[in-house]
C-alpha cells in the first residue's frame, strides 16, 4: 500500500503543473507495480489495496469520465493521493528511515 501511495504521489508531483487534476487508472497502477513479488505470486491485489486506501481516505477516486487527449480516449476511473495519505506516507517514510 505504501508504493501505491508513492507512485500516486509521485504522478502528483510530476505534473502538478501541468494538470491540476494528475491522477492514475487502475490499469496503469497495476502495470507499474507488477513487477513486485507479492503482485507478481498473486499474493496482493493492486483493487484490493485501492480499496482499502480509499475507504481509510488516503486517495480519492475520481470517475467522470473525462476524455484525455493527451491517451486518445476517455479514461476511467482515476486515483489521487490526498493530504491523509501523503501525511501517512511521509511519517512511515520516516518511521521506516530511523536507526533502532
Amino acid at each position: 500500500m505504501l508504493e501505491l501511495l508513492r507512485q500516486l504521489n509521485r504522478s502528483e508531483a510530476q505534473y502538478s503543473e501541468e494538470s491540476p487534476d494528475q491522477a492514475k487508472e487502475l490499469a496503469e497502477l497495476e502495470g507499474t507495480l507488477g513487477a513486485f513479488w507479492a503482485v507478481k505470486d498473486g499474493q496482493v491485489s493492486v483493487r484490493f489495496a485501492l480499496g482499502l486506501l480509499l475507504k481509510n481516505q488516503m486517495i480519492r477516486a475520481n470517475s467522470d469520465r473525462e476524455f484525455s487527449w493527451e491517451k486518445g480516449r476517455a479514461v476511467g476511473t482515476r486515483f489521487a493521493i490526498t493530504s491523509e495519505g501523503k501525511r501517512f506516507l511521509v511519517d512511515s517514510i520516516e518511521t521506516s528511515d530511523r536507526v533502532k
